[in-house]
């Protein structure tokens, strides 16, 4: 769930446009009267099963307004031909996070992917060395930012 003051085509633009950075290649705004709603796919059988890439794996995003006037940001991801760990799932959190904090008209930090990328890449090297007793699990430090992150996403305006 996502907190914002205002919901419109402009502001959903924001989040179609975060979400195609992150691969939903066709994540387009549909206007409607009830309000505007995104949707958009990212991935290919062919990833799912040869990529340690969580943002190439099927997946389809939607994000829309609900009645009660709380938005809702939800993936459906295709797991299938991988081992799912707590830095995978964290790949996903992380994002609808940050679509989160640009909903609600913050930047996010650039820096963030490629430092998450790089301890997510690092844990999965020693994940792969212990075969998979160590690795896994997601560090305390990532865990707090994207907690945090999901707090301001929820939060009020």
């Amino acid at each position: 769930m996502i907190a914002v003051s205002s919901w419109d085509d402009q502001v959903a633009s924001r989040a179609a446009t975060y979400l195609v950075g992150r691969r939903f290649r066709d994540a387009a705004v549909v206007s409607r009267v009830d309000g505007p709603i995104i949707l958009g796919t990212r991935g290919t059988l062919f990833g799912n099963y040869t990529s340690y890439d969580m943002t190439r794996l099927i997946a389809k995003v939607r994000v829309a307004l609900f009645s009660s006037g709380v938005l809702i940001a939800s993936m459906d991801i295709d797991t299938r031909g991988q081992y799912i760990t707590e830095w995978n799932r964290a790949t996903w959190r992380l994002e609808l996070a940050e679509l989160g904090v640009i909903l609600k008209g913050a930047q996010i930090a650039k820096e963030r992917w490629r430092q998450f990328n790089r301890d997510a890449l690092l844990a999965g090297i020693v994940s792969t060395l212990t075969a998979n007793l160590g690795g896994n699990q997601l560090s305390a430090a990532w865990r707090e930012e994207i907690e945090s992150l999901e707090r301001d996403a929820a939060g009020g305006t």
